[in-house]
């Protein structure tokens, strides 16, 4: 008889999930559980349901939780749902540590935030206390829109919506690639705010492949796409050791990234880092457009009957299949 109602204990405890608290109030569900160490640690395992506070559900196979050090190790196809703060996060295993509401991993996890941002990392620690996730390992991130970013280390302000950078490297969805420092993510309204930036023009349309056209600034503020620089300078010069043969520098540049044009506010047209002309206001097309009217690179011209000179292209588009280029 105790033979066979040990036997029926087992059968239950093995195929029945049930419910378990514990006294600091930690609920979580489970096909299987067992107690050990005189009941301070507990091991779970199969279907397993972690409630946490704040509308969080973490789902796992494995869950071993110590109560002395209040401490949760979670494993296999880990996937923390925190529908307060619009977050999914994916991983391999995590730790819990209940008492401090921390969440740490040192394997590589994804997290989608708001369904709109996927960010993939190698380690991360979310103190939900502070609605912070950081990471001091490499990270990518990628939103709807097509832009990829990269950065070595990062703090996610979940309530400001804001992640915060001292570097940031992205690819934008033109394939333009962007460098800055010191840089901070809007995820509210999609911009970005940042130091020392650099963007170099996806190079297919410019015509003559060893350009280079880029883009530098002290400053930036990317916003809707459009991208407004200041104390910035512009060139197609192959990049080397020295200044560039020409560029043009401005107290303002702004990137229309929808009708593609590069406005300049009170600029300097420089040869050899030496002034020449001075446009109070000035614009031409961006490097990814085929044809637009407008002022083409300029360039340097040298000559034994004329000296110096600096020539200043004017293409103008006057059919589908027509057009004519100024040089004055």
């Amino acid at each position: 008889m105790k033979n066979s109602l040990k036997f029926l204990l087992i059968v239950f405890f093995s195929f029945y999930a049930f419910n378990f608290s514990l006294s600091d109030e930690l609920k979580f569900e489970a096909s299987k559980i067992e107690l050990l160490e005189n009941q301070n640690v507990i091991k779970a395992s199969g279907e397993i349901k972690i409630f946490l506070e704040n509308e969080t559900e973490i789902n796992a196979e494995k869950f071993i939780y110590n109560k002395k050090k209040s401490l949760g190790t979670v494993e296999d196809n880990v996937k923390i749902d925190d529908r307060l703060n619009k977050l999914q996060i994916y991983s391999k295993k995590i730790e819990y540590y209940k008492e401090d509401e921390i969440i740490k991993s040192n394997y590589p996890t994804k997290i989608i935030f708001e369904n709109n941002y996927i960010i993939n990392l190698n380690s991360f620690n979310y103190d939900r206390k502070k609605f912070i996730i950081s990471s001091a390992s490499p990270s990518s991130l990628k939103d709807k829109l097509g832009n990829e970013f990269n950065v070595d280390e990062f703090v996610f302000q979940i309530d400001q919506n804001l992640l915060k950078s001292k570097s940031l490297k992205y690819k934008d969805y033109e394939n333009n690639k962007v460098t800055l420092e010191n840089a901070i993510i809007n995820f509210k309204d999609n911009s970005i705010l940042g130091k020392d930036i650099e963007i170099n023009f996806y190079n297919s349309l410019s015509g003559i492949m060893k350009n280079e056209p880029r883009l530098k600034s002290r400053s930036a503020v990317i916003y809707n796409q459009n991208t407004k620089l200041n104390k910035a300078a512009y060139t197609t010069c192959k990049k080397s050791g020295k200044c560039p043969a020409w560029q043009i520098q401005a107290e303002e540049i702004f990137h229309d990234k929808e009708i593609k044009r590069i406005n300049y506010k009170n600029a300097w047209l420089k040869f050899y880092d030496k002034p020449v002309v001075y446009f109070p206001k000035f614009y031409h097309p961006d490097p990814t457009v085929d044809r637009e009217s407008g002022f083409l690179v300029p360039s340097f011209a040298e000559s034994n009957n004329l000296g110096l000179g600096v020539t200043i292209p004017y293409y103008k588009v006057i059919a589908e299949n027509k057009d004519a280029t100024f040089s004055p």
